[in-house]
């Protein structure tokens, strides 16, 4: 990705941390209350 070779990632490490940061996402209970509200 082009964010991971301006941090020199590799595309695969790149990948591993987006996953990463949605699953944090995805589990913020903060972010459901917001889904509720929606």
């Amino acid at each position: 990705t082009a964010i991971g070779k301006r941090l020199g990632f590799s595309a695969e490490r790149a990948s591993q941390l987006e996953q990463r940061a949605l699953k944090k996402l995805a589990e913020s209970p903060e972010l459901a209350a917001l889904r509720e509200a929606a």
